[in-house]
């Protein structure tokens, strides 16, 4: 049995501010935004991912 979670929304991981703001800059094309916002969340992930990492080598 697997145990893998749903997918995750925007709204898990951006505040409404955030979400509005990657709303509009992926209407208008404002790359810079995005980026910055795509950067933002690919440092959460690692940060995840190296937390995991240390945990699951806990004694």
């Amino acid at each position: 049995m697997s145990d893998a979670k749903a997918p995750a929304k925007v709204s898990d991981v951006l505040d409404a501010e955030e979400e509005q703001s990657l709303a509009e800059a992926l209407r208008t094309g404002d790359r810079e935004t995005i980026e910055s916002i795509v950067q933002r969340l690919t440092g959460q992930l690692e940060s995840l991912k190296m937390e995991s990492m240390s945990s699951s080598r806990s004694p």
